[in-house]
């Protein structure tokens, strides 16, 4: 320590030597800081008391109160204070410099003080509670436990002298529930209810049944209020956010609109409105708004919260722009959602690594879905997925459409097709492309998204790879290359699929496969030559014509249930083609429409 900051033991030493000559202010000083590093050291209150017998009557005297004094004084005058009869003066000052500084236990000297007859009467309740509401307002309770205890302790003690006075309930039932002792504060503040039954008590009530978890009488005593107090929009956002966590939307939605009626831009409603809206319609247009409003006000601390709930939910916000245009739509089939979970619970230790999973789906999905689902577990554990299938939709996703008598007699070469089937287990049908192929469709796949770019890029691989037979392109739609480790394996695959459908456009071969792809067994492969071949035709009446009369005999074959991973390409493709009716694009965008909400 240096001579400007003496050490404890050094500032008494000082206090001792100071009070021996008389110089009692002197002493107080150095005893404050010595008392300011333990109050509860045996030997400075020993000194303490030595101070007192010298000034018996005045001892508060020796240190004057300035504004801006150091903590440490004001603490020692208080203790002088409360030993010379100044109870209201000593708790108030000292319960302020709790607040300032909540780590050292000065409070703790509160309960010898209690102990002295007469002490606890002569507390004046309305400056003490005013003290100890500056502790609520500038302390984390949580933070000091002991301080908290002592202040609670101290409140209980004065309540026990005058037990109605509304200011102390209402500030002993707050500290009480700041410190987590919720049912002893929810009785303080039934007790202030019962004798007041005003705006403040019900509030006090409802704040303490809603740390109880007991969310109808949170809300019976919120609705209290608001009828005590018919204007006040705080009460209506607490009733709206406990309804929301009860999944009460409608109800939370309605209570925020209250509030948005009054204060149309009001910071916690608005954002909280736009998000339920969207939850309560299911329109996906409105959750849009909602995180465009988030993202265009970064300084509403509600709109960024809950975004993150949001984007912690899994949802990842869809592009700006047009499906395959801008942007490649993610896979939406259920075994994919089953495999996040699957890799959450195995994040938790709930899964072992080499555990067998098993997965029942109502429906036979897409191949490349469980292509994809498989290779993404793989990336975190190696035990073996198993997917039992319920139901088989009609019509049956396994058989190519359109195959002729003869070709099914066998007659005629059968249409190539990516995918075969042993019962409802898809395999790739062909023998992985060459790496020069693979790593070329790769490299265009990690490419950001824009159809445009694309089809350029498409055009000179397709020229690049003339010599490669189309089927050994297509191959790499069901062996794809190894994706990048941060994207999902299905949108990878999706991506793959896309470019190598995108590179067969260009040759009027590979237009020819992709029409077989098309009409092979269901599965994203085709879904990526429907855009592919949308992409080709483009505003070509004369190629467009047989593309879209394919994907419309299509649309009118939609399976019996289940998902089906053709229709939205299908119809964002129907649309985008030249030649479509005007009540054909009615009916379509409608039907887009549904899809997207």
């Amino acid at each position: 320590m240096s001579a400007a900051h003496p050490s404890p033991e050094q500032d008494l030493a000082i206090a001792r030597a100071a009070l021996a000559r008389g110089d009692l202010s002197h002493a107080a000083r150095h005893l404050a800081g010595a008392l300011a590093a333990d109050p509860l050291h045996p030997e400075f209150l020993e000194t303490a008391e030595a101070l007192l017998r010298e000034a018996p009557e005045n001892a508060a005297q020796l240190i004057p109160l300035k504004e801006g004094g150091w903590f440490g004084d004001v603490a020692l005058r208080a203790w002088l204070l409360a030993r010379t009869g100044n109870a209201t003066e000593a708790l108030s000052l000292l319960l302020h410099v709790a607040a300032v500084k909540p780590e050292v236990p000065y409070l703790a000297w509160t309960r010898r003080w209690f102990e002295s007859p007469g002490f606890a009467r002569a507390v004046e309740p309305l400056p003490v509670a005013a003290a100890a509401e500056q502790i609520l307002r500038g302390v984390d309770l949580s933070a000091h436990p002991a301080m908290t205890d002592s202040a609670i302790a101290l409140l209980a003690r004065v309540r026990a002298v005058h037990p109605e006075v509304p200011e102390l309930l209402l500030v002993h039932a707050r500290m009480l529930r700041g410190a987590n002792r919720f049912q002893e504060g929810l009785e303080s503040a039934l007790a202030y209810e019962r004798a007041y039954s005003n705006w403040t008590a019900a509030i006090a009530v409802a704040g303490a049944y809603r740390c109880l978890g007991d969310v109808p009488s949170a809300l019976e005593y919120f609705r209290l209020a608001l009828t005590r107090k018919p204007e006040d929009l705080a009460v209506r956002l607490d009733i709206g956010d406990l309804l929301w966590a009860e999944g009460k939307s409608q109800e939370a939605l309605a209570s925020y609109e209250e509030v948005l009626a009054r204060e149309p831009e009001h910071a916690w409603a608005l954002p909280s409105a736009l998000l339920l809206r969207a939850q309560v319609t299911g329109n996906a247009a409105l959750l849009r708004d909602f995180l465009r409003f988030a993202e265009q006000h970064p300084e509403n601390p509600r709109a960024q919260d809950l975004r993150q709930e949001v984007l912690a939910a899994g949802y990842t916000p869809p592009p700006e722009g047009e499906p395959w245009v801008d942007y490649l739509p993610e896979p939406s089939e259920a075994t994919l959602s089953a495999v996040l979970k699957v890799l959450d619970a195995f994040a938790e230790g709930k899964v072992g690594a080499n555990e067998e999973m098993k997965l029942t789906v109502s429906c036979l999905e897409a191949p490349s879905a469980m292509l994809s689902a498989r290779r993404q577990l793989a990336t975190r554990v190696s035990g073996e997925l198993r997917v039992t299938v319920q139901n088989i939709p009609k019509p049956d996703p396994r058989v190519p459409r359109q195959q002729g008598w003869l070709q099914r007699l066998g007659f005629r070469p059968q249409r190539p097709a990516l995918w075969r089937y042993e019962g409802t287990e898809a395999h790739p049908a062909v023998e992985p492309p060459s790496a020069r192929v693979s790593e070329r469709i790769g490299a265009l796949a990690a490419k950001p998204f824009h159809l445009g770019r694309w089809r350029a890029e498409a055009a000179t691989l397709s020229r690049e790879l003339s010599e490669v037979r189309p089927l050994e392109i297509a191959a790499v739609m069901v062996h794809p290359p190894p994706g990048p480790s941060d994207t999902m394996a299905w949108n990878w695959l999706n991506a793959v699929q896309v470019a190598a459908a995108l590179v067969l456009a260009e040759s009027e071969a590979g237009r020819a496969l992709l029409h077989d792809i098309v009409l092979g067994p269901t599965d994203w492969v085709a879904g990526a030559a429907v855009v592919a071949l949308t992409a080709y035709a483009g505003e070509d009446r004369e190629k467009a014509g047989p593309v879209l009369g394919m994907i419309v005999k299509l649309l009118g074959e939609r399976p019996s249930q289940g998902h089906w991973c053709l229709e939205y390409p299908l119809v964002v493709s129907a649309l985008r083609m030249s030649g479509s009716e005007p009540e054909s694009r009615d009916w379509l965008q409608e039907w887009r429409r549904r899809l997207e909400s």
